[in-house]
């Protein structure tokens, strides 16, 4: 049994799903091989739990783990496991330094400060927006207002196509042409 529209479940009933059918799967004999994992190893384990988080989330796979990961209040794979196996002790520390600096650029983006961080609502059950929430607080949209086409960040030197103002990542919704007053209104530019 597949589920069509895993991004319309409750993350509640979404990540319970994970741990009931998907985590068994990966973890069997864990104990018997935990201890020979390699970075890269923990690395892709971590890819699991993020590719299933993404796809519920309704955002693309190149979407920033970590983000997704926050935005959730959860831990990546390899921390779960570490809780009941054992890992190489210096694999380890390298896991949780390229973890830490993850976390560094995460906290650089000020992300907790956007809509999906701030509210709850669309955790919920067919939230037919969750996607565009959470897109919106990881970037904002800003491909969509912002003059210079090519792929980027927003910056200082971003200028908005339509008002020719300065194009932040929260730009579109604060437009002077009207274009987007809701985060609904985005998905009709979609």
């Amino acid at each position: 049994m597949t589920i069509k529209n895993l991004n319309l479940i409750s993350v509640a009933t979404a990540i319970k799903i994970y741990n009931m059918k998907i985590c068994p799967i990966f973890t069997y004999a864990m104990p018997t091989f935990s201890k020979f994992l390699q970075h890269q190893d923990l690395l892709e384990l971590d890819g699991i739990k993020a590719s299933y988080i993404k796809r519920m989330m309704g955002v693309h796979f190149n979407t920033s783990s970590t983000f997704c990961i926050k935005l959730l209040g959860t831990t990546t794979l390899s921390e779960d496991l570490k809780r009941t196996h054992i890992f190489d002790c210096k694999v380890w520390e390298f896991y949780q330094m390229t973890q830490t600096t993850k976390l560094e650029k995460f906290q650089k983006g000020k992300f907790s400060l956007s809509p999906a961080f701030q509210t709850s609502k669309w955790k919920e059950a067919n939230q037919k927006n969750r996607h565009l929430i959470i897109k919106y607080s990881y970037h904002g949209f800003h491909h969509l207002v912002c003059a210079d086409q090519s792929f980027h960040n927003a910056n200082v030197n971003c200028t908005c196509k339509y008002c020719k103002l300065p194009a932040t990542k929260e730009h579109i919704l604060i437009c002077g042409s009207n274009m987007c007053r809701t985060i609904s209104e985005i998905g009709g530019l979609l």
